[in-house]
Parts: structure tokens; C-alpha cells; sequence
């Protein structure tokens, strides 16, 4: 399964299974012309932003950074998710719907 289509997927889950839990995906892909990254830099872009943020119940927010098979995690999103970390974030790394499954229930999403 492509990155995408596991984007996808997940989304489509989370809708379906959790219409009450505030999440959202972080689209930070796509070709920008230097005017509108060095924009959208100065309004708070970041590198390194995980695919899904949650506030969980309770109020503690969450991170997972999708990736394919062969993906492999940024220099950029190993520092997002030690700084997450270490603001007592959670952040989980999955590469499928089954894995997405498992964190969520592991962080008490019922």
C-alpha cells in the first residue's frame, strides 16, 4: 500500500469509528514556490510534523507519523517526536491500519 493510500485509509477509519475524537491530518507535502515557503515559514510551518494530531480524551495530545514499508523517519521528525516526548506528548511511528488500531487503543481511544 502507497503512503497515501494508507493516509487514506486511516483517515477514513478515524471518521468512521470516532466521529467525536479531535484529530486531524497535517498535510505538509506538496511543491510551494520559494514566496509561499518562505510564507507559510513565517506563519509557523515546520518540518517534521507528524501525518496525525489528536487531543485525546482528557486533554493530552497525540502524534502518529505514518510511513510505508520502506519508509523511514526524517532527521526534521526524530526531533519533533523527541521534543513531543519530552512535553509529555504521546507519538507513535505506524505503517498500517492495524498498527494506527493498536496505538490508539494502547492510548485509551475506545
Amino acid at each position: 500500500m502507497s503512503e497515501y493510500s494508507l493516509h487514506v485509509t486511516i483517515a477514513d477509519w478515524l471518521r468512521a469509528q470516532f466521529p467525536k475524537l479531535v484529530w486531524w491530518h497535517s498535510h505538509q507535502q506538496g511543491h510551494l514556490s520559494v514566496v509561499a515557503r518562505v510564507k507559510a515559514k513565517r506563519m509557523g510551518r515546520r518540518a517534521g510534523v507528524p501525518d496525525f494530531t489528536f487531543i485525546l480524551p482528557g486533554g493530552k495530545a497525540a502524534f502518529i507519523e505514518l510511513k510505508s514499508d520502506a519508509g523511514r523517519q526524517s532527521e526534521s521528525q526524530a526531533v519533533f517526536e523527541m521534543q513531543a516526548r519530552e512535553a509529555g506528548a504521546l507519538y507513535a511511528l505506524c505503517r498500517s491500519l492495524a498498527e494506527v488500531q493498536g496505538t490508539l487503543e494502547a492510548w485509551g481511544v475506545k
